[in-house]
């Protein structure tokens, strides 16, 4: 995640990025995280896991690899 706060700063000043926690399934001992990252309002990175953490992080990761490839 500090990644993208860090690309942001330095390529895209004014762009407006967010995390989205979209759903949680299972039960509490074992629940699974659906999270992605918004780019300007285009989601540019999902993924899920059973932490809520790491599924921010793997969808940041992937956002960063797709911003990559477009700018």
């Amino acid at each position: 995640i500090a990644h993208i706060k860090e690309l942001k700063e330095d390529t895209f000043q004014h762009a407006k990025i967010e995390y989205v926690l979209e759903k949680e399934t299972g039960k509490d001992h074992a629940k699974t995280f659906y999270s992605s990252v918004m780019f300007n309002g285009e989601k540019i990175g999902k993924s899920n896991s059973k932490t809520k953490k790491a599924s921010e992080q793997n969808a940041a990761k992937q956002a960063i690899s797709n911003i990559k490839d477009r700018y």
